[in-house]
């Protein structure tokens, strides 16, 4: 009968000793330590082939199917860059912008003349139409100021509200370009007067605002908007 040795050279230890074989504790511990030195072993091994231990991927690489880290996957949502604007967008801006400066200078020129730049018959077309209304006996002449300061307040938050539309269009707003058009279909009025260059103007900016490249613009704005919230 031959003794059986647990370990043998060259051989990798088993989990556990071979049935019908006694070990002393010392023996015990020295097997323990050696089948954790073979274990690592394997796991160092592994490792420098590419794999983690138990089969899994390596911590910190791609799994089957995925895409590396900072790379979105296909299909994925892409971030979104700077959305260029386009010309007709600056010259859109700035034909309104144009126009408020003469609606401005016009309606200025007019409040600031003697008689609000209106002319005698003007005047007593005025006069007939408070007559009939029953309001009779109101000088006309001693209103003015009152009028002209109100005039003049009024002027200028029109004024402001073709920057306020400018602004807007070029910022990417639909809403400014609604706006916009409701006062340019207004000012359509004035078209037959003095009004004609501030009117051309803005409907010039509009209609810019309104060409393929501006409405693309407009709404990728708005696109980026909605993403954003």
């Amino acid at each position: 009968m031959t003794d059986h040795h647990p370990e043998q050279p060259g051989n990798e230890p088993n989990d556990r000793p071979q049935y019908g074989i006694r070990l002393t504790p010392e023996q015990q511990a020295e097997h323990q330590a050696r089948l954790e030195e073979a274990r690592r072993a394997r796991e160092t091994q592994q490792g420098q082939q590419g794999q983690s231990p138990y089969g899994q991927p390596p911590q910190g690489q791609p799994q089957p199917g995925q895409q590396p880290y900072g790379h979105p996957s296909q299909g994925a949502q892409q971030p979104f860059g700077p959305i260029e604007k386009p010309q007709t967008i600056d010259r859109s801006y700035w034909l309104i912008i144009a126009a408020g400066v003469a609606f401005l200078i016009t309606e200025l020129i007019s409040l600031l003349s003697p008689d609000l730049g209106l002319t005698p018959e003007m005047m007593d077309a005025y006069r007939e139409q408070m007559d009939a209304a029953g309001v009779s006996g109101v000088d006309l002449e001693s209103m003015l100021p009152a009028v002209r300061v109100v005039s003049v307040v009024f002027t200028a938050i029109l004024a402001g509200l073709y920057w306020l539309i400018a602004t807007g269009i070029r910022r990417g707003s639909n809403l400014a370009r609604i706006f916009g058009t409701i006062l340019a279909v207004l000012s359509l009025l004035a078209a037959f007067g003095p009004g004609f260059v501030y009117v051309a103007l803005g409907v010039a900016g509009l209609v810019f605002a309104y060409l393929k490249p501006s409405s693309e613009y407009l709404r990728a704005k708005a696109w980026e908007k909605a993403m954003r919230r």
